[in-house]
């Protein structure tokens, strides 16, 4: 095929899931083997259990970003299909689907009526907490070795992305616990405890 939708967005995301957008609006990318390929029509479909929620028909447009849906009220935590056919100006047609669910689309505390909590009960959990571990391992040095441990928490998302954690972190991240026998004579077996990217004062030594 000469024409192809590489990628297909919901709100400009992926086939979002619990998205409380009341009116998302659709983007897709084309590629295409000729040159001087633009858009010249394009046709949007959402579907909810078969039922045609919206179709915009054909719209002669070359506009492949930020189109808004115009069909039926969205429901509350459904999952939607999308359909898009696009036409380019040398004729050749393309076609691409993708999901959406939604959220509650509410923002009052009804809409969380009957919810109950699935957290871990035995703590509380505040945004710094970033995750409660409870961790049990054991492990034996090798003869003749100082040092042995273990490192856990590696490359946790939200710490890579600056946009997903409230201190802006972003970059290597893990907690790392290492027996440490290097000093038996004076200081005894000791516990070293590193710990790297959960806050700005973090370092790896």
């Amino acid at each position: 095929m000469s024409l192809k939708i590489s990628e297909l967005f919901v709100e400009y995301q992926k086939a979002p899931l619990g998205l409380d957008e009341r009116v998302p609006r659709f983007s897709w990318i084309l590629e295409s083997r000729e040159k001087n390929t633009i858009q010249s029509a394009c046709r949007i479909r959402v579907m909810k259990n078969q039922e045609c929620t919206w179709d915009s028909g054909e719209l002669q447009s070359g506009v492949s970003a930020g189109i808004a849906y115009e069909g039926e009220p969205l429901k509350p935590c459904q999952e939607y299909q999308v359909f898009v056919e696009v036409q380019d100006n040398h004729g050749n047609r393309a076609e691409a689907e993708t999901t959406f669910e939604t959220g509650f689309l509410s923002e009052t505390m009804e809409a969380w009526d009957g919810a109950k909590w699935i957290g871990a009960p035995r703590y509380t959990v505040c945004a710094r907490n970033r995750g409660v571990f409870i961790l049990e391992t054991e492990f034996r040095l090798a003869a003749g070795s100082k040092r042995a441990g273990v490192v856990f928490g590696a490359n946790d998302f939200r710490l890579l992305d600056h946009n997903k954690n409230e201190l802006g972190m972003e970059g290597e991240n893990y907690i790392r616990y290492e027996i440490n026998l290097s000093d038996m004579e004076t200081a005894g077996p000791m516990l070293d405890i590193y710990r790297v990217g959960y806050a700005p004062g973090d370092r790896k030594d």
